[in-house]
C-alpha cells in the first residue's frame, strides 16, 4: 500500500489516537426525521448542531441562511485589493490548504477568480509534494 501512497507512511507512523465523542441524542429518531443514517445524526450532533431547526438548516440550508461574508475580519479590504487586482490586471497566486476542503475551496476560488475577470493561477509545487489531489503530467 505505501509503494503506491508513500505519504500515508507517515501518517501511520504517528501515534494519535481518534475518539468520537459521546454526545447524547436520539440518533435514530433524528436518522429517520431526516432521512441519514444514525452515524450521520452522530457526527452532526458531536459538531453541536443539536435541535431539529439547526439540524434542518445543517442538512438543508439554502443561500440565504448562510451569514454575511462582510462579518469577517478585513472582508472590506480584501475585496478592496482583489478588485484593485482586476482593475490594474494584476496576477494573484492562490495556495491553499492540500487536504479535501482545501482543495476543493482552492478550486471554488480560482473559477470564481476567473470569472470575475481576474488573472490567477494556483502553486502547485507544495500540492505535488503533499498528501492532497494532484498529476504528474
Amino acid at each position: 500500500m505505501f509503494a503506491h501512497f508513500p505519504f500515508l507512511k507517515e501518517y501511520k507512523e504517528m501515534d494519535e489516537k481518534w475518539v468520537v465523542a459521546a454526545k447524547r441524542a436520539d440518533f435514530n429518531r433524528i436518522g429517520q426525521k431526516f432521512g441519514i443514517d444514525p452515524v450521520i445524526a452522530r457526527i452532526i450532533r458531536n459538531r453541536d448542531v443539536v435541535d431539529d431547526e439547526e439540524i434542518r438548516l445543517y442538512l438543508q440550508g439554502e443561500l440565504k441562511d448562510l451569514a454575511s461574508p462582510w462579518l469577517m475580519k478585513d472582508m472590506e479590504k480584501a475585496a478592496a485589493i482583489i478588485i484593485e487586482a482586476i482593475q490594474q490586471k494584476q496576477k494573484v497566486r492562490i495556495v491553499g490548504d492540500y487536504d479535501i476542503d482545501g482543495v476543493c475551496a482552492t478550486a471554488v476560488l480560482y473559477k470564481g477568480f476567473l470569472r470575475a475577470g481576474l488573472n490567477a493561477d494556483i502553486l502547485t509545487d507544495r500540492a505535488i509534494q503533499s498528501a492532497g489531489l494532484w498529476c504528474t503530467s
